[in-house]
């Protein structure tokens, strides 16, 4: 079974309506709670998961029909795909190395809800960070990539910013490469 777990602060039907089509075995766990971090929502939804596998759908965001039926795939750990607004030329997906070095360097290689994660690695990383709105995917990404088995899916399989609103509160590009070098240099 898949956990699908939407952090919520607004209308999140469509989010809802797009994992409902989820043709797979699946719980729907709706975390709706604006005065909480992104992350602290995630790691709510995880604590009341069933599921093997854990699947992160923001509500301002909708996956495409068949999403987790393409996504999952059980030789893996941790799976990211990418959504439709990143430019991606048919390339090849990254190795774990690349992937490392791209967060290494303070660069992103997901956003939440292209991050399906089984919950055996969830719980060996600990959760998301829940003092940060920003940074949370990145940090759980970087950790993950330390002791899991990942693959990246580099096709667009959903759409971001369907709702037109952000969950994460908003800082400077600046801000967030801060934050990631500080976090790196604490480990």
């Amino acid at each position: 079974m898949i956990s699908i777990i939407i952090p919520s602060i607004r209308d999140s039907s469509y989010s809802e309506r797009s994992a409902e089509l989820q043709n797979v075995e699946k719980e729907i766990i709706l975390v709706k709670d604006n005065q909480i971090s992104p992350g602290k929502a995630r790691n709510i939804g995880v604590s009341l998961a069933q599921g093997e596998w854990l699947a992160f759908l923001d509500d301002d965001d909708v996956w495409h029909k068949g999403y987790l039926e393409e996504s999952i795939d059980e030789n893996y750990d941790l799976i990211i795909t990418q959504h439709d607004k990143t430019i991606v030329k048919q390339r090849r997906p990254r190795t774990k190395e690349q992937l490392l070095k791209v967060l290494q360097m303070g660069g992103g290689i997901a956003h939440g809800s292209g991050l399906l994660m089984k919950r055996t690695l969830f719980d060996r990383v600990y959760g998301f960070s829940e003092n940060t709105n920003t940074s949370e995917v990145w940090k759980i990404c970087y950790d993950a990539l330390q002791i899991g088995l990942v693959k990246e899916n580099p096709f667009s399989l959903w759409t971001k910013g369907f709702n037109k609103e952000q969950l994460s509160r908003s800082k400077t590009n600046y801000e967030i490469l801060e934050e990631r070098k500080r976090f790196l240099n604490a480990k």
